[in-house]
């Protein structure tokens, strides 16, 4: 198991590579925040398009494709 020590390393050092990301945040917190969950939003354009659009994900995209392929 992690120390809190290591981290709060690790929170530190991924806040120093993201500070200069597109997202914009103003304060720390905000930061923080794009630092634990780095998407911006939940839109419909950045989403899950199983929720926002009834498709199937990419991933089960290449399960089916894998599927069918390996039952030729």
């Amino acid at each position: 198991m992690r120390t809190r020590a290591y981290r709060r390393h690790q929170i530190k050092r991924c806040l120093d590579n993201r500070k200069n990301d597109f997202y914009g945040a103003t304060s720390r917190k905000a930061l923080k925040r794009h630092v634990v969950t780095p998407a911006a939003c939940s839109c419909w354009m950045c989403g899950n398009p199983r929720k926002h659009l009834n498709e199937i994900t990419l991933q089960e995209q290449r399960s089916i494709l894998n599927y069918q392929e390996s039952l030729l």
